[in-house]
């Protein structure tokens, strides 16, 4: 019995001396600041003045959540130590600290380890100059998440110089994770002051500091960078990366939910702020609208002006994702005076619109753009004024472009190519080797290849590749520019006056087109939706109609007579048919010259290595031969006959 009661008082003794484990409890931030602390042991609360209580999942709310109008200058510190996370609820907090003094964030991490908020209603906290609204000093993640029935949403403002969600004035920020969410981040301009401090990012960098390892996966995310102000011109902060001269943003992944970000002045709408570059942006699902400020491309870098700015290493396999270029940006690509390369496009509907002087994807205001692969996907890219829609910005090159795959229209710019380069621009080593593609160029430039004034080469049409070309249109400052080739151009006359003179046509290699390829050439101005091409080049393996028939009106053989692969380019009224072999035999009967007659083919222009001749086939209808027609080049030897007789006399001058 004895033993029994002593058990029990050392039970009772136990309860009431050893630590009890935590309940989540409502915190109102109210009543004074707080301190979340996180270890391998647990995690504590501390307000005020009050003694640390373990609390494993607080909830912090306001005691005036009614009255959003209501707002408190109280702060919220989150600390975890290495290999620990500290995990908080937002649970409808207003919280503006901008007048408890400089570097004063709303809600500040700190610490080696993780931090996780969920947010529960309506959360709102702006921050003193020089502090991000949310601040991000842990050197772990931070996750923001929704994921109780309860929907959440949180606006963070930065002061001064500051991110939105990020670094504070002259910091980076590295490893954030969104996954769910309303949020909208603004980052901090100068204020007005007479510092131009700059932007922080929407999301990422401060002033001076740049913003890596950014995920999103879902939510509802606006991210706005900082500087717009009279003061701050010339230092926004990117919508999603970096600060104002940050250096970069970088190992950016958007995977998921709505993205809506704005750049800053001269900042790009995800990637670099002003003077900083755009790199490791992958973009893979999601709704994604991204906007640079003025000089700053949509998704890639901020204004290059001081040497930076430079976008490279952009993936995007999914999503719709929408870029717009401010004045000199890139859609896609680099800032104004900056260049891009390593740009892929595997999948998605992505339209990219370059500002002022800047390609659609490619290179901002006097910069090139390079290394450019599309592979699938729905890609519509439009240059602005006097950019490629893909390719090089004004006065620069786009070069190295390979389309393989997908549905793609690039429209150039006034005076630009569509695929190629910008005004006064060259376009070379361009290989379209798969996918619908159309290329427009603009006023001046050609279709695929040089803007105005610049030129076309090492140019390949391969595959399966559906093309469309169209060279601009001419005017009083130039000639009309090459459906592939070179742009227009202006040139003084014997009178000495300055007349336009169109682009050369510069003729692509097209031997590697499948019977399922073609090549399409329209002339300027014409409606490339209804109007017939002028142009047509097909490379069959086997007898085939040129465009328009609905059967064979010839065929091309080898001395074995066995099918060979050959070119069918119609201009107008004359057919030409190419091979690219010494020895070819062309053969067609009365009725199939008839069929080409009827489709108002006037002249056939046969051409190999060695030879070039011609014939009428409303000359062979009239001869009437029952034994077919058969136009030989053996080396330079040329011969025509019908049967046994010679025909020679009906061929032409090519």
């Amino acid at each position: 019995m004895k033993r029994r009661l002593f058990a029990l008082a050392l039970a009772l003794l136990l309860a009431v001396s050893l630590p009890v484990s935590a309940l989540a409890r409502d915190w109102y931030i109210d009543d004074g600041d707080i301190t979340i602390s996180a270890t391998e042991n647990g995690q504590t609360v501390k307000q005020g003045d009050k003694d640390a209580v373990e609390d494993a999942a607080p909830v912090i709310k306001q005691n005036e959540q009614n009255n959003s109008s209501t707002a408190t200058d109280k702060t919220i510190t989150i600390d975890a130590e290495k290999d620990a996370t500290a995990n908080v609820t937002l649970g409808g907090v207003n919280i503006d600290a901008s007048s408890r003094g400089n570097n004063t964030a709303g809600i500040r991490t700190t610490g080696d380890g993780n931090v996780t908020i969920e947010l529960d209603g309506n959360n709102s906290v702006k921050s003193a100059a020089d502090a991000a609204g949310l601040q991000k000093n842990n050197s772990g993640n931070l996750t923001i998440k929704d994921d109780n029935t309860t929907a959440g949403n949180l606006e963070a403002s930065g002061g001064r110089g500051s991110a939105g969600i990020g670094g504070g004035n002259n910091q980076r920020a590295d490893n954030i994770t969104i996954t769910g969410g309303t949020i909208i981040a603004k980052g901090g301009g100068d204020g007005g002051s007479a510092y131009a401090d700059g932007g922080g990012a929407g999301i990422g960098g401060g002033h001076y500091g740049g913003g890596s390892n950014i995920t999103i996966t879902g939510g509802d995310i606006t991210a706005i960078g900082g500087g717009t102000g009279s003061n701050d011109y010339k230092y926004g902060g990117a919508g999603i990366g970096s600060g104002g001269n940050g250096g970069g943003g970088t190992k950016i992944t958007i995977s998921g939910g709505k993205v809506t970000a704005n750049g800053g002045y001269a900042g790009a709408g995800i990637g670099g702020g002003y003077n900083s570059s755009g790199n490791n942006i992958t973009i893979s699902d999601g709704e994604v609208e991204a906007t640079g400020g003025y000089l700053g491309a949509g998704i890639g870098g901020g204004n290059g002006s001081s040497g930076g700015g430079r976008a490279h290493d952009i993936n995007i396999s999914g999503g719709t994702v929408t870029a717009n270029g401010g004045g000199g940006g890139a859609g896609i690509g680099g800032g104004n005076f900056a260049s891009a390369d390593n740009i892929a496009i595997s999948g998605g509907e992505v339209t990219a619109n370059g500002g002022d002087y800047a390609a659609g994807i490619g290179g901002g205001a006097q910069r090139s753009g390079s290394s450019i692969q599309i592979s699938d996907g729905t890609v519509t890219a439009h240059g602005g004024r006097e950019g490629a829609g893909i390719g090089g910005g004004y006065a620069s090159n786009g070069r190295d472009i390979k389309i393989s795959g997908g549905e793609v229209k690039a429209t150039g710019g006034e005076y630009a190519a569509g695929i190629g380069g910008g005004h006064d621009g060259n376009g070379s080593d361009i290989k379209l080797s798969g996918g619908e593609i159309t290329a427009k160029g603009g006023t001046g430039g050609a279709g695929i290849g040089g803007g105005r004034s610049g030129t076309g080469s090492d140019i390949t049409i391969s595959g399966d590749a559906q093309v469309k070309s169209q060279g601009g249109t001419s005017n009083d400052y130039t000639g009309a520019g090459a459906g592939i080739g070179n742009g227009g151009t202006q040139v003084k006359n014997e009178a000495n006056k300055k007349v336009p003179v169109d682009g050369d046509e510069v003729e692509p290699d097209t031997s590697g087109l499948t019977e399922n390829g073609r090549l399409e050439y329209y002339a300027p101005g014409a409606d490339m939706e209804n109007d017939a091409p002028k142009k047509v080049i097909e490379n069959k393996p086997e007898a085939s109609a040129p465009s328009g028939a609905s059967a064979p009106v010839y065929s091309v053989t080898d001395k074995d007579g066995n099918a060979v692969s050959y070119t069918a380019a119609r201009e107008g009224s004359v057919l030409t048919i190419r091979v690219d072999a010494a020895y070819a035999r062309l053969t067609l009967t009365a009725d199939e010259a008839q069929a080409l007659t009827a489709q108002s083919v006037e002249k056939v222009v046969f051409v190999t290595t060695g030879a070039t001749s011609a014939f009428r086939p409303a000359d062979l209808t009239a001869y009437a031969s029952e034994a077919p027609f058969v136009l030989t080049h053996d080396g330079e030897t040329v011969t025509f006959t019908a049967g046994e007789t010679d025909l020679a006399s009906l061929l032409l001058q090519a």
